[in-house]
């Protein structure tokens, strides 16, 4: 490539191997090599102005879902970082070539041919007109406008879909704080703003599903400077309940025009399912269409299917929620109404993990409560020590030693020194838990023993055999995850008992 004459088989070649993307984390691919070539400010080849803009029409013609990243590259904040190829070391090909230019006239010169090229690109797509949005703060207010002519053409054809997801682009990109702090910079805050506004308004959707979408895309919603009255400062608590009155309202217009399956096809179009349920339980609904609608939720959680994720969420968020027990458990029993016992049991698997849900359980039978434990997914409970002991015991008794630790991980100084014996006892048996699902880390291993070590509960055997079970965690004398326990019981039995210290070397 850094030959004017092979450069043109180079680049085809390398835009080829683009077109399978790779997306793992290493640098050295066909399509950064690609982009090294054309960058504005410091390409890796000797060939002129002109030769690599023609080669970039030609890639365009080839491939151009390649060089439209190319050509985008060169302008915005996304061109920043540079990378030399490698030069031929018998060849003068890239000599004298190859760093960065020494004034700013080559480098501006190719990115207006790049912008050019982009703004007049055959037949924009959705993802291409959002490339362009994106970055809308570092071009001209010509360009500008010729990028919200371009969207505003694309919206006469668009779907319902496209409009909602061009709008929310916009959102982020013009009005959101972070682009009205890079607009004020620029001194082009007020037009981009206005501009932005209009664009956002016109492209209002008229399905109420993808107008409100943008509201659970994700559990955070990105902010707007136009809801915010200072973009320099931010008080979370007031945005976070203005969200939530917003994301209530919505559920509300959902709920009257589209009713249950309209509720259902905005879970699973975000990643915001639980705040969903959550917001229907404690806001939108009565007790009674709670109750119905729960019925109806349930129904494909107990086929199992894959696409139940979005459900089961959507179903705990509703049940943890409601934080007076006595009406959770009236919601509950009224779901189960005409389940089986092994149904049920997958209910309260989703309702909060407290006392109140495993005496629901107990009440079902032995057998249905053990099935609990072996399929709840703990959490750590803020409230209460004596729930916390309680549950680490029934894990610990369904033989998921290792799930009862993850929940406590954090603060085993507030379990009961004897059950935290008992639970590291039976971890180093091993248990139910499936490899890897809940990994131990030596920081809280080391924790934890710090608390059994200052006990006097246990007495110096007990304390010793569990440190020898865990040595290798606890007196790894040349690893980065030493702590600050040690073996101090296990070395005052080994003085005693020197015979184990040929059973530890041993083992």
């Amino acid at each position: 490539a850094w030959n004017p004459e092979t450069l043109p088989r180079a680049a085809l070649i390398l835009a080829n191997l683009s077109e399978f993307e790779i997306k793992d984390n290493w640098v050295n691919k066909p399509i950064n090599s690609l982009e090294a070539i054309f960058r504005a400010w410091m390409p890796q080849t000797s060939a002129s102005h002109e030769v690599r803009v023609n080669l970039m029409k030609k890639l365009a013609e080839k491939f151009p879902n390649v060089a439209w990243k190319i050509c985008v590259a060169q302008f915005g904040n996304h061109h920043q970082v540079g990378s030399y190829s490698h030069k031929p070391r018998w060849r003068t090909d890239g000599y004298g070539f190859g760093e960065p230019f020494s004034t700013w006239k080559p480098r501006i010169d190719f990115m207006r041919e790049m912008l050019e090229m982009a703004l007049t690109w055959n037949g924009h797509s959705l993802a291409m007109l959002c490339d362009l949005v994106e970055r809308l703060h570092d071009l001209s207010d010509v360009d500008q406008a010729r990028v919200w002519a371009l969207v505003k053409s694309w919206a006469i054809t668009a779907n319902d879909t496209d409009k909602a997801a061009m709008r929310d682009k916009i959102r982020v990109s013009t009005l959101s704080r972070r682009a009205a702090m890079q607009a004020k910079k620029s001194g082009r805050a007020t037009s981009l703003a206005v501009a932005g506004r209009a664009a956002y308004a016109a492209l209002e959707p008229s399905d109420v599903l993808n107008k409100h979408a943008w509201l659970f895309r994700e559990s955070w919603v990105q902010e707007s400077a136009d809801e915010i009255e200072d973009i320099e400062k931010i008080d979370y608590h007031k945005r976070e309940e203005r969200i939530q009155n917003l994301r209530a309202e919505a559920l509300r217009e959902v709920w009257k025009q589209h009713g249950f399956e309209g509720i259902m096809e905005l879970s699973k179009q975000g990643k915001a399912s639980w705040i969903i349920g959550s917001i229907l339980a404690s806001t939108v609904l009565s007790e009674h269409e709670l109750q119905v609608f729960l019925q109806q939720v349930f129904k494909p959680i107990l086929v199992a299917n894959e696409d139940s994720y979005s459900d089961k969420n959507l179903m705990a968020g509703a049940l943890r929620s409601i934080m007076d027990d006595a009406g959770r458990e009236k919601i509950i029993r009224s779901v189960a109404d005409g389940l089986s016992k092994d149904e049920v049991v997958k209910l309260l698997v989703l309702a909060p993990y407290r006392k109140h849900t495993w005496s629901i359980a107990e009440t079902l039978g032995k057998a249905e409560s053990e099935k609990y434990w072996l399929e709840v997914v703990p959490d750590w409970i803020h409230d209460s020590d004596i729930e916390n002991n309680e549950g680490v015991e029934h894990l610990v008794e369904a033989g998921r030693a290792r799930a009862a630790f993850s929940c406590i991980r954090f603060h085993p100084e507030k379990l009961d020194a004897e059950i935290l014996y008992h639970l590291f006892s039976k971890m180093a048996a091993g248990g139910t838990d499936r490899s890897g699902e809940y990994k131990i880390d030596h920081y809280s291993v080391d924790k934890a023993f710090e608390h059994l070590n200052t006990s006097p509960a246990l007495t110096l055997d007990q304390k010793a055999k569990l440190e020898f079970a865990f040595i290798e965690v606890l007196a790894e004398p040349w690893g980065s995850h030493t702590g600050k326990s040690g073996i101090p019981n296990l070395e005052l039995y080994i003085e005693s008992n020197p015979e184990v210290f040929v059973q530890a070397i041993t083992w």
